[in-house]
């Protein structure tokens, strides 16, 4: 699964767009804080990102960033609206 999310992060990362590069960066430094011995610095990661994700306008952006901080695919699909058709 860890191959999948540094896929994901190289993409974002090489993206032409800058808020996907820097979606990618935060992204990054949650994946690094959940496997570190900072439990107290991934939960401040998580509430900094769960802000965030609240202020994003990109849809995509905002249900990636809402998946990856929750790992909970139902909560991601009830709480970002787009269109049923791409869920």
């Amino acid at each position: 699964m860890v191959c999948v999310y540094f896929i994901s992060l190289m993409l974002l990362n090489c993206a032409a767009d800058e808020r996907h590069r820097l979606l990618s960066a935060v992204m990054s430094a949650g994946l690094h804080l959940e496997q570190s011995e900072s439990s107290e610095a991934f939960l401040q990661w998580r509430d900094r990102c769960q802000t965030l994700t609240a202020r994003l306008d990109d849809p995509y952006g905002r249900m990636l960033l809402a998946w990856f901080t929750s790992r909970d695919w139902q909560e991601t699909m009830q709480d970002v609206p787009i269109p049923l058709s791409e869920k």
